[in-house]
């Protein structure tokens, strides 16, 4: 019995070491579906904070601290919390049903303990009744969330959905344009998305539709620029970073909130911005530094790119010489020429 509630009291260590985890293996949390978004910096801060407020100042905590296994519970209650957020991002709605499950029933568990106290008052009965409510509780929220958390631990590793442009999509994507919209145009016979880019088209579209639609531009893009094609994600980034190209796996991903939100003219900027830097890496990898012609005029951007490549400037060191660059500032310049000219074509250009 003695080392059954040394276990159960030792559970306190079980939010500190999930605690720790997220801050070796950080993760974020976007949930559409209510505009919540954490990326992985402000979410461990914010995860302490619950864990500091539910152990020390949570009404349940008197009822459930006693060395019983309402205390292994309890203890598990902030995790369970923060994980079932993660599954949220993909069942939202579910998740929702389960925690409108757990307050009907413990607000009906309560509601029949005051009926309880109705034949008379007494104050030992209301505390009794009370610690009840509170491990019914804590009880049900367990149980129930149990599900979720081991699912998004197992299923999902504690991971944001990456979503991806898919091919059956982006033909009924098109399909459902050419319904639309004449094809008499031969520029429309190689931009067939660009009609995509209206804002009230585009603001119509799911996240998945959306990155299907910018992989559409990209691809197109990328032949334009004599180059393979570069495959496109979006997951969480931070808030602060609307996309990046990623010269280690050669990808790129578009922040999933800012895909979400942007209007149809800043996400193609974004993606026009990181696709030139994809053009930029393989530029500089495609040349052969050590031949003479490599040092000849006509190769002086790309030693230009080649040199900034190597001492590239982060916003964080100065974020004026971040946009100054050479690299930054050309890929600024062809995103804003080339969307100007797309959204022409697509009738969405600023008047």
């Amino acid at each position: 019995m003695r080392l059954r509630k040394k276990i159960y009291r030792g559970s306190l260590f079980v939010p500190v070491i999930a605690a720790c985890w997220l801050f070796l293996e950080p993760f974020g949390i976007y949930i559409s579906e209510i505009n919540l978004y954490l990326w992985h910096r402000p979410l461990l801060p914010c995860f302490l904070i619950f864990i500091a407020a539910w152990m020390n100042f949570s009404p349940y905590r008197n009822g459930c601290r006693d060395g019983s296994v309402f205390e292994l519970l309890f203890n598990f209650f902030p995790v369970e919390i923060l994980y079932t957020l993660v599954f949220a991002q993909y069942h939202f709605f579910l998740t929702l049903i389960l925690f409108l499950i757990i307050v009907g029933l413990s607000l009906t568990f309560r509601y029949s303990l005051r009926k309880d106290e109705a034949g008379g008052k007494s104050s030992r009965r209301h505390a009794r009744n009370l610690m009840s409510a509170h491990r019914f509780f804590v009880f049900l929220a367990a149980v129930l969330l149990a599900v979720p958390s081991i699912l998004a631990v197992l299923a999902y590793g504690l991971k944001s959905p990456v979503y991806e442009a898919k091919e059956s999509l982006a033909d009924e994507i098109l399909a459902a344009d050419e319904t639309e919209t004449s094809s008499d145009s031969e520029a429309n016979d190689s931009m067939e998305f660009i009609n995509c880019f209206d804002e009230d088209t585009w603001s119509s579209f799911s996240i998945e539709e959306k990155i299907t639609v910018l992989q559409m531009l990209a691809d197109y893009e990328f032949d334009y620029l004599g180059m393979p094609a570069v495959p496109l994600s979006s997951g969480q980034i931070n808030i602060f970073i609307l996309g990046e190209y990623d010269s280690l796996d050669n990808t790129i991903n578009i922040d999933i909130k800012n895909l979400k939100d942007s209007a149809a003219k800043d996400a193609m900027v974004t993606l026009l911005h990181e696709l030139y830097h994809a053009y930029q890496n393989y530029v500089i990898s495609s040349i052969d530094w050590d031949s003479e012609f490599a040092g000849s005029a006509y190769f002086a951007g790309a030693r230009e790119w080649k040199d900034n490549n190597e001492n590239y400037i982060t916003p964080d060191m100065d974020y004026d010489g971040y946009e100054n660059q050479p690299m930054e500032a050309s890929a600024r310049e062809f995103s804003e020429t080339e969307s100007s000219r797309l959204l022409s074509l697509a009738g969405a250009a600023d008047s």
